[in-house]
Order: C-alpha cells, then sequence, then structure tokens
C-alpha cells in the first residue's frame, strides 16, 4: 500500500531487495525495535488486521486505532 510504512523482521537483509513505496526498511534486532522505528515516540494501539502463513514466512498487517 503507498505510503504505508513496510518494516520486514528478519534474521538477515537480502541481497536484492525489490523497490517499493514507500522502501522497505529491514529489522534485524527484533519485533519491539520494528515497532519503534514504524510508530515513532509514545504509545499507539495496534489492530491486528490480517494474517498470512507461508512456509518460511508469516506476513502481519496491522492498522493504527487513534
Amino acid at each position: 500500500m503507498p505510503g504505508v510504512p513496510l518494516f520486514v523482521v528478519t534474521h538477515r537483509v537480502p541481497d536484492t531487495v525489490p523497490t517499493g513505496d514507500p522502501p522497505y526498511t529491514f529489522v534485524t534486532d527484533g519485533i519491539e525495535h520494528s515497532v519503534k522505528n514504524a510508530l515513532g515516540a509514545g504509545s499507539v494501539e495496534l489492530d491486528l488486521v490480517r494474517v498470512v502463513d507461508a512456509p518460511g514466512v508469516t506476513h502481519l498487517t496491522y492498522r493504527v486505532v487513534r
């Protein structure tokens, strides 16, 4: 979705990364750090709207509750 931050939590950054809008941000030091980077300072509430399981990966999509 254009304009929506995209953070990928992974063990390692891939050698090739597809271009995107916005660009992918790879986080290798845990989910807590990715949430901090995606939502800035302060506290926010997230609503899990979608989970897609695939071999070796789980895609999570959240909506920010304001």
